[in-house]
């Protein structure tokens, strides 16, 4: 239409090279407008690199996944006729759409495309994110709202405009989500007027340590960091820690804004206002309590990580339910299957419904000195698990084994019922298993823990599914049964 000819006259008297310009051409318009447009593009629009970048950076790309099968029954001789690679491509034509599909991964969402117009609308509109869907976290001290929002937006943009005067920014990240996010971030908000740097840092839990941070730090002095420069955290729940412990310390605290890329770190680590290093083998032993000035909640971003990594980081969501909501949990139950294959509409639910519980507690108990420590069950034998391993096991896994480990130590005690069988039902489809007493375990940890005063532990106790309490336990008892079990 805008040229005055059909796909098949641009083809013959253009060339495709021309045809690909115009294709570039009229997309970077429309993505610019303000207004949504739905665009339908063709099975090439990804092949043209500056084509594939609008697309991905610039929009709700959404993947219409059909089998070559489906292709060849739907295209009729006329419609094969009109196509203009068809004809050259007819003999290589499981070549041309395993190449294309390839290229298709990289779009945000993948719809099956193998049923009706109307039933794939359905899964469409099934699977579109709620943005802008707000929870407000409100302590004693703090308040910061927790936003669905995607981070390539033109709205998030304006946000941080406002938020963010200096317009000076250090991006952190890791190394995984540097190559699969944070470089176009980082390109993202530098053409658009910031000032920004990024640091990468490696993609392991030996990161939260005081000899990174040192490197940060020196990081910031060589950069110029001003009081007004903000830290913006790109990743999971070691991100999120480190980059909350550098606001907090760096020139007695800097703006913090917090991007998970996790689950783990979209319902735990970003959310309390809690931040921590490792030192000497111990988990969160130095750390602040520092508030961010958001918390972005892009659910697109959670389609990247490992599916395992987030059957591991639910977890922390299915712990909350247990400890505070019956029914929350029979919502997480009832609803697995979806918030495991990450269904946006359904996952993005999931989360808020925890993040609402986790608020709850923040409420009454911001500093952690009371009823939020409830959010420690599984973390006191979750956190021997892991220096036992050398913290080689990933920290919703090690939470889960702690949550059954102490589920089954309650049981002994005959202080809880009905627990310890659900979490041997649920934690498998999680991808946790249920041998908690074979992993390599640190039980000298126990009395390194923050929670150990004078040989007593204050301790999680869930004595039913949604029914919690914290109790004054002596440690000699759980020693003993641990080593007793393993």
């Amino acid at each position: 239409k805008h040229l005055g000819q059909n796909i098949e006259q641009i083809f013959k008297e253009r060339g495709e090279v021309s045809f690909r310009k115009t294709e570039q051409e009229l997309l970077e318009s429309y993505l610019a407008k303000p207004e949504c447009s739905i665009i339908a593009a063709g099975g090439g629009v990804l092949e043209n690199p500056l084509t594939k970048e609008l697309v991905l950076n610039k929009s709700l790309s959404i993947w219409l996944d059909i089998s070559l099968e489906a292709v060849k029954q739907r295209l009729t001789v006329e419609q094969r006729r009109k196509r203009p690679l068809f004809p050259k491509c007819a003999n290589q034509l499981d070549a041309l759409f395993q190449t294309r599909t390839e290229s298709f991964h990289n779009a945000k969402l993948r719809v099956d495309a193998n049923e009706p117009p109307e039933e794939i609308c359905e899964k469409i509109l099934g699977q579109l994110p709620e943005n802008n869907r707000q929870i407000w976290i409100k302590g004693e001290r703090n308040s910061y709202p927790c936003i669905a929002q995607n981070i390539f937006s033109n709205w998030f943009v304006d946000y941080l405009k406002v938020k963010i005067p200096s317009k000076q920014i250090i991006l952190v990240s890791d190394k995984n989500v540097s190559s699969i996010h944070g470089n176009n971030f980082y390109r993202h908000l530098r053409d658009r007027g910031f000032k920004i740097t990024q640091i990468i840092v490696p993609a392991t839990e030996e990161s939260k340590s005081l000899n990174q941070m040192e490197k940060l730090y020196q990081a910031c002095l060589e950069n110029e960091t001003r009081r007004d420069t903000a830290i913006l955290a790109l990743g999971g729940g070691m991100i999120c820690d480190l980059a909350g412990f550098l606001a907090a310390t760096f020139m007695r605290g800097l703006p913090l804004f917090l991007l998970p890329t996790t689950t783990l770190a979209a319902v735990d680590a970003a959310v309390g206002s809690k931040n921590a290093i490792n030192f000497s083998r111990i988990k969160n032993l130095i750390g602040t309590f520092y508030a961010p000035q958001t918390v972005i909640l892009d659910p697109l971003l959670l389609q990247t990580q490992d599916p395992k990594a987030h059957g591991w980081g639910f977890v922390e969501a299915l712990k909350m339910s247990l400890t505070s909501d019956y029914y929350c949990y029979n919502y997480f139950k009832s609803q697995l299957e979806p918030i495991l294959n990450r269904e946006p509409k359904i996952l993005s639910q999931a989360i808020f419904r925890a993040i609402a519980l986790k608020k709850h507690l923040v409420a009454v108990d911001e500093f952690d000195g009371g009823q939020r420590m409830l959010l420690n069950f599984g973390h006191t034998i979750g956190h021997a698990i892991e220096s036992g391993g050398n913290f080689a096991l990933a920290h919703g896994k090690a939470v889960g084994l702690g949550m059954l480990a102490e589920s089954c130590f309650c049981e002994h005690m005959n202080m809880s019922a009905g627990v310890r069988h659900e979490l041997e039902e649920i934690l498998p489809k999680l991808d946790v298993p249920t041998n908690w007493n074979e992993q390599p375990m640190d039980i000298s940890a126990l009395r390194r823990d923050k929670k150990h005063e004078f040989d007593r532990l204050r301790f999680p106790l869930v004595t039913s599914v949604g029914q919690s309490k914290i109790i004054d336990l002596e440690i000699k008892h759980l020693e003993k049964f641990l080593h007793a079990s393993i």
